[in-house]
């Protein structure tokens, strides 16, 4: 929807934020745009912000027509709710904006259950021991030479000693 005042087509007539509680960034922007209905110079305009609405902001404050409004929120610090507040162009024409601010998801806390569950038994403190498994006696190890590594050395030097000869 647009609308004329002076030499100046408006559109749109008026915008609307959502954001949610808690954001911590600007909300995206969207533009007016200001076209010059008739001919000759462009004309000027000039626009303000309603004192109540803090939270609104807008960037150029003045021009010529054609051009855009950029038009963005900060919402930061609002709580939930509606805010509603309006740009003025040239003290003529309103532009009304309105705000809303999503309340924070909380997580949803499940009911009790209807039915209460059973006690939880602990296992018994001392468990069952395990059978042991059917695995037949290993051979019995040889017994190791009791001799050290130099009686061995020796030993075998003087068996290759004796068939030297």
């Amino acid at each position: 929807m647009s609308c004329r005042y002076s030499d100046i087509i408006v559109t749109p007539t008026e915008l609307s934020f959502e954001v949610k509680e808690g954001w911590k960034f600007v909300s995206a922007s969207q533009y007016i745009k200001l076209i010059k209905s008739g001919r000759g110079r462009d004309p000027h305009w000039t626009a303000t912000i309603e004192p109540e609405a803090d939270w609104l902001r807008i960037s150029p404050l003045l021009g010529t027509a054609p051009g855009s409004i950029k038009v963005y929120c900060d919402a930061r610090g609002l709580t939930a709710g509606l805010y509603a507040g309006g740009i003025i162009l040239d003290d003529i024409l309103r532009i009304p904006v309105l705000l809303t601010v999503n309340a924070k998801e909380v997580p949803e806390i499940e009911d009790e259950p209807d039915e209460i569950p059973p006690e939880y038994t602990p296992p018994p403190s001392e468990p069952e021991p395990e059978p042991e498994p059917n695995i037949p006696d290993p051979q019995p190890n040889p017994q190791p030479d009791p001799t050290s590594i130099w009686e061995r050395i020796l030993l075998w030097i003087v068996q290759l000693l004796g068939r030297i000869r």
